[in-house]
C-alpha cells in the first residue's frame, strides 16, 4: 500500500489515479495529516502552500519541490474552498502537484530508495504512457494548446509579433514551458509537442497521437463551422439489448433471449421519447447515432419501427451523418442491413473484436470469423460504403502476435474506419475473475506487468501501422473506473479512418461544444450552454423496467431543461 498524507486534501482524485497507474498492484490511500504522521516506508507527505509545492519522504527529506516564479498567484485561488474554483492558478498548481508526485514515484526506479527498504516492499513501478494526464480526453489538452492560444514561433514573421506588444512581452517573460501554458502563447505544434513531453511527461508516440487527433478534430470542426455546431444538437438513441453479454463488456445491456418480452414495450417508450425530442429540440439534428448494446439485436420488425420513428420525426436527409452500431454479426441479417440503408443510415459498425476464432469463443462471442467476413460482404452488397470495425487489444488469451494477425486482416479487408479499444477490466466483472484465475495458473509475479506491457505494444503497433496503410487517428478517449493492473497504462481507445471518413458524432462527443440529446435506458443527455461554455448532464435510468414504467419522468427531466 502507498499512503499519501497531504497538508490539505485536494486534487486527490487525480493523484490517486496517477499513482495507481504508476503502481498498479498497490492500493493507494490519501489522508489529511502532518509530517509527524509519516511512519511507514511507502508514504509521502505533500505540502501545498500558496506559492510552493513540496513532497517529502517519511524520513523528512525533500524529494521534489517546485516554485511558482513568474505567474502571480493570489492566496486561496488554487485550492478548494466551498467548491472547486477553476482558474489558471489552480490548473498550474494541479499540474505542479502531479509532476512532483510523478517524479517522487519514478525516483524509486532510479535507486533513490524514496520509500525506504524496497527489498521488502516489492513495489512494481511503470511509467504511464500518458504521463501525468489522468483524464478521459488527453487529446483535449493538445486541442487547447492548438486552439486557445496566440502564435509563438522562432520564425520572426510568424504571429505578427511586431504588431502585438502583448506577444512581445509574453515572449520576453517566457523563461520556461510553464510560462507558455499560463501566458497562452502556444499555437506552434512543435511547442505544443514539447509541452506535452516536458510539462505532462507524455511519451513521444502518445504526444504525436494527441496532436494529430487534435489537429483532425479541429479541421472537422472548422469545416462544419463552430457556430453551426453550437447552435444545433445531435441525437443519440440507445438500444440496450444484446444477443448475449460478452465477458469484457461493462455497458448497460440485456440479453434478448431473457428479456424478449421487454423489447416491444421498450421500443414503444423509445418512440415516445423520440417524438418529444423532435417536438421540443427541433427536427434537424446535426448527426444521429444509434448505439447500444447492440441495435442489430432488435428483431427486424422492431428495428424497422425505431428507424421509421426517426424518419417520421426528423428530416434525416438534412443531417450530415447517420450512424447505426449494427454490432455483432450473429444477430444481423441482409434484411436488417437493407432496412438501415432504406432509412438513410450513412455509417454502420460491424465489430469482430478479433479475427481469431478461439479468442471469440473464449470471450463469449457466438459467431466465427468466417461469419463476420460474410456479413461484411453482405453489407457492401446492400450499399453500405462507410463501415467501422472494432478491435480490442488485450482480449483474454491473446498475445501481440494474435493481435497483429487481426490488425493485418482488418486492414486488408478495407473498412473506412478502424477503432482500436484497450481491454479495460472494471472493478466488478466476469473478466476480472478469469484474469485472476489465469494469473494463478501462470504462477508469475510479473503476470500483470507483462500483460500490461503486451497491451502497450499492441496499441503502439496500431499507432505505427495504421497510418502506413492510410488510416489516420481522428478521435480518442481513455477509459475510467478500471483496475489498471490488468492492462495497459494508456487505457486508450482510438478511432482511425481513411481520409474524409471521420465519424462526426464521435468528434462532437469529445469536443463538448454541442448538446447531445439522448433517448433510451441508460442514455445520458449533454446540454451545452453556449454562453458559459459548460455542459450539464441529464441522465435516464438504466433499468429496463424502470425506463419503460417511467418514460414520462425521463421526458419531464429533459423538459425542465428547456
Amino acid at each position: 500500500m502507498i499512503v499519501i498524507y497531504m497538508s490539505e486534501v485536494d486534487f486527490d482524485y487525480e493523484i490517486n489515479a496517477l499513482v495507481k497507474n504508476m503502481c498498479p498492484e498497490e492500493k493507494v490511500l490519501i489522508k489529511k495529516g502532518v509530517e509527524a504522521a509519516l511512519s511507514e516506508a511507502a508514504t509521502l507527505f505533500v505540502s501545498l502552500e500558496d506559492t510552493r509545492v513540496s513532497v517529502k519522504t517519511y524520513r523528512g527529506e525533500i524529494l521534489c519541490s517546485e516554485l511558482k516564479e513568474s505567474v502571480d498567484i493570489k492566496p486561496g485561488n488554487w485550492h478548494k474552498l466551498d467548491k472547486k474554483i477553476k482558474n489558471k492558478d489552480r490548473l498550474y498548481y494541479k499540474n505542479a502537484v502531479k509532476r512532483l508526485i510523478f517524479d517522487s514515484v519514478m525516483a524509486l526506479e532510479d535507486g533513490m530508495q524514496a520509500f525506504g527498504d524496497l527489498s521488502e516492499a516489492h513495489i512494481k513501478i511503470r511509467r504511464p504512457a500518458w504521463g501525468t494526464l489522468t483524464g478521459v480526453r488527453p487529446s483535449k489538452v493538445a486541442y487547447d494548446l492548438l486552439e486557445n492560444t496566440t502564435f509563438l514561433s522562432s520564425d520572426t514573421n510568424a504571429g505578427n509579433h511586431e504588431n502585438n506588444p502583448e506577444n512581445l512581452l509574453a515572449e520576453k517573460n517566457a523563461k520556461n514551458l510553464s510560462n507558455l501554458i499560463n501566458k497562452k502563447i502556444v499555437k506552434n505544434p512543435k511547442i505544443a509537442y514539447d509541452i506535452l513531453l516536458e510539462e505532462y511527461y507524455v511519451e513521444p508516440l502518445k504526444a504525436r497521437l494527441a496532436l494529430e487527433v487534435a489537429g483532425r478534430e479541429k479541421s472537422v470542426v472548422e469545416r462544419i463551422g463552430i457556430e453551426r455546431i453550437k447552435d444545433s444538437y445531435s441525437l443519440y438513441v440507445g438500444i440496450p439489448f444484446c444477443p448475449s453479454t460478452c465477458l469484457y463488456c461493462s455497458f448497460t445491456s440485456y440479453p434478448t433471449g431473457t428479456y424478449a418480452n421487454y423489447i416491444k414495450p421498450y421500443v414503444d417508450s423509445l418512440i415516445k421519447e423520440i417524438k418529444f425530442i423532435s417536438a421540443n429540440y427541433g427536427n434537424i439534428p446535426l448527426t444521429i447515432y444509434i448505439g447500444g448494446g447492440t441495435p442489430g439485436a432488435l428483431p427486424e420488425d422492431e428495428l424497422y419501427r425505431v428507424l421509421k420513428a426517426i424518419d417520421d420525426n426528423f428530416i434525416v436527409k438534412n443531417t450530415i451523418e447517420y450512424t447505426v452500431e449494427a454490432g455483432r454479426v450473429d444477430c444481423l441479417s441482409r434484411e436488417k442491413l437493407r432496412i438501415m440503408k432504406e432509412f438513410g443510415v450513412s455509417r454502420i459498425s460491424l465489430n469482430p473484436q478479433t479475427m481469431n476464432d478461439s479468442t471469440l469463443k473464449r470471450n463469449g462471442r457466438t459467431h466465427s470469423v468466417g461469419e463476420f467476413l460474410e456479413m461484411f460482404q453482405i453489407a457492401r452488397e446492400e450499399g453500405h460504403d462507410n463501415i467501422n470495425t472494432d478491435l480490442i487489444a488485450g482480449l483474454l488469451g491473446e498475445n501481440v502476435s494474435d493481435f497483429t494477425k487481426s490488425l493485418n486482416e482488418i486492414i486488408n479487408l478495407g473498412p473506412e474506419n478502424i477503432t482500436v479499444h484497450s481491454l479495460v477490466v472494471k472493478r466488478a466483472g466476469a473478466m476480472r475473475t478469469l484474469l485472476e484465475e489465469e494469473a494463478l495458473k501462470v504462477k508469475s509475479t510479473d503476470y500483470y506487468y507483462n500483460r500490461g506491457k503486451g497491451m502497450d505494444e499492441m496499441l503502439s503497433l496500431t499507432e505505427e501501422e495504421l497510418p502506413k496503410n492510410q488510416y489516420f487517428p481522428y478521435y480518442m478517449y481513455r477509459q475510467k473506473n478500471a483496475d489498471t493492473h490488468f492492462g495497459s497504462s494508456a487505457q486508450d481507445n482510438v478511432g482511425f479512418c481513411m481520409e474524409g471518413f471521420e465519424c462526426i458524432y464521435n468528434i462532437l462527443m469529445m469536443e463538448e461544444k454541442q448538446s447531445i440529446i439522448s433517448a433510451g435506458a441508460g442514455a445520458s443527455t449533454k446540454l451545452y450552454d453556449k454562453v458559459s461554455n459548460t455542459v450539464r448532464r441529464v441522465e435516464n435510468v438504466k433499468s429496463l423496467k424502470d425506463y419503460i414504467e417511467r418514460t414520462d419522468e425521463m421526458i419531464n427531466r429533459k423538459g425542465l431543461e428547456l
